[in-house]
C-alpha cells in the first residue's frame, strides 16, 4: 500500500507539472503573438478648395407651384394632337393641343357666305328704296310702297349685322381649336375629357 501511495503521489506530481510547463509555454507563445493585428484603413488625399457642400433633407411634404393654370378646351371637337407630354416645360403660346378645325372653318365659311348674299339683298333693296322715294317725289308711288321698302331695307341691314357676328362667333371657333399655353412652366398632366 505504500507502494501504491508513492505510485499515486508520483502521478499527481507528474500531471502538475506537466500542466505547469504547459501553462508556462503556452502563455509565452500566446505572449509573443499578442493580439490580432487590426487592418488597415486606406487614406486618400485631396488638395483642399472651397466649394458648396450639397446639403440634402429627407421628409415628408408636398411642393406647390407659384401659379397654376387650368387649360380647359372652349369647343368641342375631336382631338387630333398632343405635341406635349407630361412634365414637359412650355413657354406662353405653344401648342398643347389640336381640335379638329374643319367644322368651325365649314361654319366660318358658311357665316362669311351668308353675309355675301344678305349684303347683296340689302344693296339691291336699296336701289329700289331710291326708286320708289323718287316715284313717291312725283306722286307715282305710294307712301306705304315706300315706308315698306325703307322697312325691308332695316331688316337686310339687321340681317348683315347678325351675319357679321356670326362671322366672329365662327372666328372665334375656329381659332380655339388650337390651344395654347396661357403662362410658361412645366405641364402637370393632360387629361382628355370625352363627352358621354
Amino acid at each position: 500500500m505504500r507502494w501504491r501511495r508513492i505510485g499515486l503521489l508520483g502521478a499527481v506530481l507528474a500531471t502538475s507539472f506537466f500542466a505547469g510547463w504547459q501553462a508556462l509555454h503556452g502563455a509565452g507563445t500566446a505572449q509573443a503573438a499578442g493580439p490580432a493585428p487590426q487592418p488597415q484603413v486606406p487614406v486618400t488625399t485631396a488638395k483642399t478648395r472651397t466649394q458648396d457642400v450639397p446639403v440634402y433633407l429627407d421628409g415628408l411634404g408636398t411642393v406647390q407651384p407659384y401659379n397654376v393654370d387650368e387649360i380647359k378646351a372652349q369647343v368641342n371637337g375631336i382631338l387630333i394632337a398632343l405635341p406635349v407630354h407630361e412634365g414637359q416645360e412650355v413657354k406662353q403660346g405653344d401648342l398643347i393641343a389640336q381640335i379638329d378645325p374643319t367644322p368651325y372653318r365649314a361654319a366660318l365659311d358658311q357665316a362669311v357666305a351668308q353675309r355675301a348674299e344678305d349684303a347683296a339683298q340689302l344693296l339691291s333693296a336699296r336701289l329700289d328704296l331710291l326708286r320708289f322715294q323718287n316715284l313717291a317725289k312725283r306722286s307715282f308711288a305710294p307712301v306705304q310702297q315706300v315706308d315698306d321698302q325703307q322697312a325691308s331695307v332695316n331688316k337686310l341691314a339687321a340681317a348683315v349685322q347678325l351675319d357679321t357676328a356670326a362671322i366672329e362667333t365662327a372666328q372665334f371657333n375656329l381659332n380655339n381649336c388650337a390651344i395654347r399655353a396661357s403662362i410658361s412652366g412645366r405641364l402637370a398632366s393632360i387629361r382628355p375629357i370625352s363627352a358621354t
